[in-house]
């Protein structure tokens, strides 16, 4: 769990400093790129699901390894992105 929090916490400082560093148009055009990729996910889940639960070689990893890590670090470096205040 440690290595979880670890990968979110870096993630969400990243994604705090892109925020900031960046302009506000490199978020507006990101934006439908990464809805479009949240929708493809949901769509495969069930097939993941069954490929991961189906692999028989290859070494495993209990918290699912370096994958899962790189996802959490995404969904940190999201969060850390997505209390962008908009003007009015």
């Amino acid at each position: 769990m440690l290595r979880f929090a670890v990968a979110s916490l870096i993630g969400g400082l990243t994604g705090s400093l892109l925020l900031l560093k960046l302009p506000e148009s490199t978020f507006d055009a990101a934006l439908p790129a990464l809805i479009l990729i949240a929708c493809v996910l949901v769509l495969l889940q069930p097939r993941l699901n069954r490929w991961l639960s189906n692999r028989k070689s290859g070494p495993r990893h209990k918290d699912g390894g370096v994958p899962v890590w790189c996802g959490v670090l995404g969904a940190g470096c999201t969060a850390g992105t997505s209390a962008r205040p908009r003007a009015c």
